[in-house]
């Protein structure tokens, strides 16, 4: 009988270090996969670095799951309740194998169908349906694995349950946002579309986007494209209006953005501002009808430029790294009394990018992360009145449109001047349980003028009556939930909007900085009980804006949902 008790003695501990040993396994195989997802882009997908990782994790997930189901360990998978987690551990572990093998394979179809000569043409539209249908694929694959979950689980296997539904509802949702990507992007480039090109400035702002100081039409024709004439938006001033309506008409009337491109962008819901640019586009000398309308500023062209390297337009090499400066600021200064041709030479170097792009020659991974990126901070937006189309810049987030959640804080500039790329703006956040019920959150926002001495009057001013040279002339527009009450705004010279701007409520006040000075402005608002986050979104301004979020400091480069 001792002997009996000695040996189911020994079993269990023998079963219990064999079970920790593929706990340690599957914790390693685990950080395989966060080491492979650290770097979320294009480029580090398509690493070959990236596969072996995942098939590393796949591999160490299998052993884990062989241990669980060993002769060893069989008998107590009909124990009660330890029995449970046993089992559920082994089809936890073969589901995690499963899942790793499915991402690597299709990690390594990926890189082997964008590694080679870079398409053009009819390619482009047959590479990215291609695509399409590997994710599709994929998405069928990972919705075929989905592992028996027990009732009554306990502590680490109860949460590592949690962990992996979690995951692959995430990737599901992932998948299908891809697939609807593509397919739109198919759509876009297999056949003939016209979309209205808005050359955005950041040195001179507006909500969530450069003020649009050129234009173009942008024709894409069975995957290839072509970037027509690029004109200043000064010389298209209409002499009658374009009819605006809803939240647009009612908080912008006096800037009549029916009639003039520079003022639109008022509000950062880009659908909003790309539907009536669309309207104003058709009657438009030059202009004529599109299918969709897309802005692009001074990062998203140094991002592209980082693609297909650098370019030369009157002499001038604008590359990846001299291009910020160059059209931000330089220009001016070489310009300097000679508008017009500072103008044109701002449409050359989009219409020499968009040329090189067509040539080919660059590596389709890098001009994906490089999108992806430019799409996320909206420095690349996208807004299309055809549906399928609609839908995919939608999903892919680069239609810049706001939710009933978001947070946005936009500088608009009222000086008619070039002050935004000095303009050092930093916003700190913080909430804090309502006496009232709910959250009290208050959104600071510094404004500094840096502006240094001896700048061209194009750049510095004066431009407009009462503006001083180097003094910073704009508008602080906050966008917040929808949920918002009890909204007040301080620290302006005075409020120049209260309202609703689509599923948010939106306030702004005017303010003048000399230089060398600082403004300060504060909003408060508080948020219903069970409303404990909100989305930040992206300024797209240059320099960036530093966000604190009680007391931590974080990264607005993309929209990013904050908890508290």
């Amino acid at each position: 009988m001792l002997g009996l008790v000695l040996a189911a003695v020994v079993w269990g501990v023998v079963v219990a270090l064999m079970l920790f040993g593929a706990s340690g396994t599957s914790r390693d195989a685990l950080d395989e996969l966060r080491a492979a997802q650290d770097e979320r882009t294009f480029s580090a997908l398509v690493d070959p670095a990236t596969a072996a990782r995942m098939h590393a994790a796949a591999d160490g997930f299998s052993d884990a799951d062989s241990t669980f189901g060993s002769p060893v360990v069989a008998p107590a998978r009909f124990l009660p309740i330890v029995g449970r987690q046993i089992r559920a551990a082994d089809s936890l572990n073969h589901a995690a194998a499963e899942t790793a093998d499915l991402a690597a394979d299709a990690a390594d179809e990926l890189r082997e169908a964008t590694t080679g000569p870079t398409p053009v043409g009819a390619e482009r539209v047959a590479l990215i349906q291609q695509l399409s249908d590997l994710v599709g694929r994929t998405s069928t694959g990972l919705e075929g694995i989905d592992p028996d979950r027990p009732e009554a689980l306990i502590g680490t296997i109860d949460e590592a349950f949690d962990t992996f539904t979690e995951a692959r509802e995430d990737g599901l949702e992932g998948l299908h946002n891809a697939e609807a990507v593509l397919d739109g992007a198919v759509q876009l480039l297999d056949g003939q579309s016209r979309y209205l090109l808005l050359g955005a400035n950041n040195a001179e702002m507006r909500a969530g986007s450069g003020m649009y100081l050129s234009a173009g039409t942008l024709e894409i024709t069975a995957g290839s494209l072509r970037l027509g004439e690029v004109e200043p938006t000064s010389d298209m001033i209409l002499e009658e209006p374009v009819p605006v309506e809803g939240d647009l008409a009612a908080n912008w009337p006096w800037l009549a953005p029916g009639r003039d491109y520079r003022n639109l962008a008022l509000s950062p819901s880009f659908p909003e501002t790309a539907a009536l640019a669309q309207r104003m586009w058709a009657v438009t000398p030059g202009g004529g009808p599109v299918d969709g309308v897309m802005a692009i500023d001074v990062e998203a062209i140094q991002a592209m430029l980082g693609v297909v390297g650098p370019v030369e337009v009157d002499g001038v090499v604008y590359d990846k790294d001299s291009v910020r400066f160059q059209l931000l600021n330089g220009q001016y200064k070489r310009f300097d009394g000679r508008n017009q041709q500072r103008k044109e030479a701002l449409g050359q170097v989009a219409r020499a990018v968009f040329d090189k792009l067509e040539g080919g020659g660059w590596k389709v991974d890098e001009l994906a992360t490089a999108l992806v990126d430019a799409t996320q901070g909206r420095h690349l937006l996208l807004w299309s009145s055809v549906e399928a189309e609609q839908t995919a810049w939608a999903t892919a987030g680069a239609d810049g449109h706001l939710d009933e959640d978001s947070l946005a804080v936009s500088v608009l500039n009222r000086g008619a001047n070039k002050l935004d790329f000095f303009l050092d703006s930093a916003i700190d956040v913080q909430t804090a349980p309502s006496d009232a019920g709910g959250t009290d959150v208050s959104v600071t926002v510094v404004l500094t003028n840096r502006t240094p001495a001896g700048e061209p009057k194009y750049v510095a001013g004066p431009s407009v009556d009462d503006v001083a040279e180097g003094e910073y002339s704009g508008i602080v527009e906050v966008n917040m939930p929808g949920a918002a009450t009890d909204v007040t705004f301080t620290g302006g010279l005075y409020s120049t909007l209260t309202g609703v701007d689509g599923p948010t409520v939106v306030s702004a006040q005017f303010v003048r900085i000399p230089r060398g000075a600082s403004a300060t402005v504060v909003l408060t608002f508080r948020l219903p009980d069970g409303v404990t986050s909100f989305s930040v979104e992206p300024t797209a301004r240059v320099p960036t804006t530093t966000w604190t979020l009680d007391g931590a400091a974080f990264n607005a480069d993309r929209r990013r949902t904050l908890e508290w």
